[in-house]
């Protein structure tokens, strides 16, 4: 192999990349189960099915559960409120 070629040969190297997606962090209420996945609803009212094997999960209090999405419905109201405005 000349010169050149080898220069332009590089060692395969493996990098960790930690990524946190932006809806990581609100609460969503479990309302099924079958694993892997699991059915949950979120603040909004929809319905999500999440997949265990690509998302890390963790479980609060009822009363912490409760205020979050308290917080979060009145949050959207609000913003639903300031747009009719």
């Amino acid at each position: 192999m000349s010169d050149c070629a080898q220069a332009w040969q590089r060692d395969v190297e493996t990098s960790r990349v930690r990524y946190i997606p932006e809806q990581s962090g609100r609460p969503l209420k479990v309302l099924g189960v079958c694993l892997p996945f699991v059915l949950v609803r979120r603040p909004d009212g929809r319905h999500v099915t999440l997949d265990l094997r690509r998302h890390h999960v963790v479980r609060l209090s009822k009363s912490y559960g409760r205020r979050a999405f308290a917080g979060i419905a009145a949050n959207s109201r609000d913003k639903t409120a300031n747009k009719c405005t």
